[in-house]
């Protein structure tokens, strides 16, 4: 893993990435999702597991390296050649600052992969978050991806229509009593099937 000064540290920094006996540069990546998928696994990636402060509350810290602000990050510029970031944005106000810091810490050719949950026909902003959405402060809509469009050099998005049906890449969810009391600013949307998407933004 790459020294990175000035950092904030959190538990340690305790990368599962060993060094390369290959003669190529081994990948650094910045993980900023929830789930349980680590790119370390890999044997080309060195990776730090990071938690965002964000509105909510921190549920999953097993194995986090960093704690971290996403708008104001600790590391130098250019520190990662991949940045994967599942379903944060939706809980950050100031989602334009987040996204500017993550690709400020993008390496040359470096590729962020930055999805949110696409539950309306437009993005509709909360002003606050919602503790009946686990804090989502807006929701997001196709028309979100484009704001990464103005600060990354290419946006490539996968939607669940590009693949097989055989592989399940569809939301199953009953959007159409929306909104309620509970989330009053959720929009409604017909059907219980909706597509997932996948926004792959290169430096």
């Amino acid at each position: 893993m790459r020294n990175v000064p000035n950092a904030t540290p959190w538990k340690g920094i305790a990368c599962n990435g060993s060094s390369s006996t290959n003669s190529r540069r081994r990948s650094h990546c910045l993980n900023f999702a929830s789930s349980t998928w680590h790119p370390s696994h890999s044997s080309k990636l060195d990776c730090v597991r990071a938690v965002a402060r964000i509105s909510l509350p921190i549920l999953v810290v097993g194995g986090v390296d960093r704690r971290e602000d996403l708008t104001h990050l600790s590391f130098p510029d250019g520190s990662f050649d991949l940045v994967y970031a599942s379903h944060v944005l939706e809980h950050i106000l100031d989602d334009q600052s987040a996204i500017r810091e993550i690709r400020r810490v993008l390496s040359v050719g470096g590729v962020a992969i930055l999805p949110v949950p696409i539950i309306s026909n437009s993005t509709v902003e909360y002003g606050e978050p919602n503790p009946f959405e686990v804090n989502h402060v807006r929701a997001p809509g196709l028309d979100y991806f484009d704001r990464y469009k103005k600060i990354f050099g290419r946006v490539q998005i996968f939607e669940s229509m590009s693949f097989d049906p055989k592989f399940q890449v569809w939301i199953y969810e009953d959007r159409s009593n929306l909104p309620t009391p509970r989330m009053p600013k959720r929009p409604k949307m017909i059907g219980s099937v909706h597509a997932d998407y996948v926004p792959v933004c290169y430096d």
